[in-house]
């Protein structure tokens, strides 16, 4: 188990990258167009379009990490309430959950990145970018936040305390 939970932490700091590349991108984005739009009365035609993607990326590439972190809001009205033993059957089943959800989304956005490399599909603006370019990056993150979602369930299943109720007590 400990083999696939560091692959999986690994898969989560490889996701926190992605993010923290795509929040450096939208801020050189931005500070180039405020540039060329102050002093050269221009902008880049690429600017919304990319800082879209860049956005995407960053929240979805940095939620697997968040969520090994606990970072994630968590609604613990139940947790005051409840002994251990339910708390980790509440987390194990809001975790399956969010797991299924979570391959949900997973399928939908490989099987669209693939649709749009099969069909040759560009954005409308005039890049012309490739869709599924930026369509694999989100597809990553998804995949990574799938991970890290299965990672918390085989934590739970372990016994880890933390893991089914978040970081901090609320009794």
């Amino acid at each position: 188990m400990k083999p696939i939970l560091r692959f999986i932490a690994l898969m989560e700091r490889l996701g926190l990258w992605l993010a923290i590349l795509s929040l450096v991108g939208l801020v050189v984005l931005g500070l180039t167009e405020m540039v060329l739009r102050t002093f050269f009365e221009t902008g880049l035609s690429i600017s919304l379009e990319y800082s879209g993607y860049f956005v995407a990326i960053a929240f979805l590439g940095g939620s697997g990490w968040t969520l090994s972190q606990g970072g994630h809001i968590r609604v613990q009205i139940l947790d005051g309430w409840l002994s251990d033993k339910w708390r980790r059957v509440v987390g194990l089943i809001t975790g399956a959950i969010a797991l299924v959800t979570a391959t949900v989304l997973i399928v939908g956005l490989i099987t669209w990145t693939i649709g749009s490399f099969d069909r040759g599909t560009a954005s409308f603006y005039p890049s012309a970018t490739p869709l599924w370019w930026p369509q694999a990056f989100l597809s990553l993150a998804a995949l990574i936040l799938g991970l890290s979602l299965l990672g918390q369930l085989l934590r739970i299943w372990q016994g880890d305390k933390h893991a089914a109720s978040g970081p901090e007590k609320t009794r």
